[in-house]
């Protein structure tokens, strides 16, 4: 497999995974807005704060991970650039 074709193998794939990664982090926000859809009638000792929280942390993660994976994509489209030029 030639170099170019390596390159645009692996950026598809991170295109890929960082497509799933922003529908994991759409779940998560969409589960934090369903958790706090009653939000002021709910009664503060109903909230699910810790629930909330877990699923606030592992959006922060998978969108740490989504942002690396772009950067990656950036830097591997350069190199695709560079290479053709």
């Amino acid at each position: 497999m030639s170099e170019i074709a390596r390159l645009k193998t692996e950026i598809q794939a991170r295109k890929f995974r960082a497509m799933e990664l922003a529908t994991a982090i759409d779940l998560k926000i969409r589960g934090i807005k369903e958790l706090l859809s009653g939000y002021p009638l709910t009664r503060v000792k109903d909230l699910q704060i810790r629930v909330m929280s877990e699923l606030v942390g592992d959006a922060a993660k998978l969108q740490e991970e989504y942002l690396a994976v772009l950067r990656d994509i950036e830097v591997g489209e350069k190199e695709l650039g560079d290479g053709r030029s």
